[in-house]
């Protein structure tokens, strides 16, 4: 079920004012709803999913890296504010706990939903 965004007048005129910029007809009929739909898309795009972080006791004594590879993410780029996309590995080492495997993902996603530099997500 996807999230419902709301998107007050003041954000669509900033769109309006952006695409006005690069010489687009904002009245023109494919780009009437457009500053109103990509509010929308930002919001969600830069919204990761609430998650619990889920640790168990390390009654095995595991002391070896476990990795998690070949993640997809998404972000977008704070200097372009363009899209840009990768997969990733995610290992770490444990201590006096452990971490569920899938909570190792929504990591990553939870730090890339947001305007970074591509060397930072690294």
């Amino acid at each position: 079920m996807s999230k419902k965004y709301t998107v007050n007048k003041t954000e669509i005129k900033a769109v309006q004012t952006l695409l006005k910029s690069i010489g687009q007809d904002v009245e023109r009929q494919g780009l009437i709803d457009t500053p109103k739909r990509y509010v929308k898309f930002l919001k969600e795009f830069c919204t990761p999913e609430p998650f619990k972080m889920t640790t168990f006791d390390n009654e095995g004594s595991t002391n070896e890296m476990i990795i998690v590879s070949n993640v997809p993410f998404f972000s977008l780029c704070e200097h372009h504010l363009a899209p840009f996309f990768g997969t990733a590995a995610i290992a770490y080492i444990p201590n006096d706990k452990i971490v569920g495997l899938s909570k190792l993902p929504r990591t990553l996603d939870m730090f890339s939903r947001r305007p970074q530099n591509q060397e930072r997500i690294t």
